[in-house]
């Protein structure tokens, strides 16, 4: 078999992880948009969740002083205790929560990496010389193998199986959804 004739063969495969770039950028920039969005929104309940947990301090304090003072009587300031120290707990527990989602489950960068990658492997594999062509294959199939002259059998490796599989049309955040679950 001819060189030229395999690498006709092999660059329709390599075809089915192609993605639009400006497709890319837009649905990246978008993703960005909206995971922004959504860190704002997070910033927004942790500084309400801190503001009333530094009320709870001062609602103690102030329970104290009247205490002290002798404005109310022990089982008054027993009862209005145990209601701030439980609103305490129960913030603390919220902040805690809030803080553990506020992480961002996935990274837009290195994922928006992976299409562009994807989307250049066959004009990276059809220009390149004979190792770097090699270092393609390798760096994106599994078990790729020729018979009689046409692809006998092959599979994408872990992140490009997904975008072989995936929609052209599909959105950034569904398939970023997808390839965070994957690794």
């Amino acid at each position: 078999m001819r060189e030229n004739y395999l690498y006709e063969t092999i660059a329709p495969i390599l075809q089915t992880i192609k993605y639009d770039e400006e497709i890319i950028e837009i649905m990246y920039q978008a993703a960005k948009e909206k995971t922004e969005k959504k860190d704002s929104y997070a910033e927004t309940v942790l500084a309400t969740l801190t503001s009333r947990l530094e009320s709870c301090k001062t609602k103690e304090s102030r329970l104290l002083d009247t205490f002290l003072a002798d404005q109310i009587s022990k089982d008054i300031y027993d009862t209005k205790i145990l209601e701030i120290h439980n609103e305490r707990v129960s913030l603390d527990q919220q902040l805690k929560e809030a803080q553990s989602k506020s992480t961002p489950a996935l990274t837009l960068e290195p994922i928006k990496n992976v299409f562009l990658e994807a989307s250049r492997a066959m004009n990276d594999f059809l220009t390149a010389d004979d190792e770097q062509k090699r270092k393609v294959i390798e760096k994106l199939l599994w078990n790729l193998s020729i018979k009689n002259r046409t692809v006998a059998q092959q599979s994408f490796k872990s992140p490009y199986s997904i975008l072989a599989k995936s929609p052209k049309t599909g959105d950034i955040l569904t398939l970023c959804a997808e390839l965070d679950s994957n690794q």
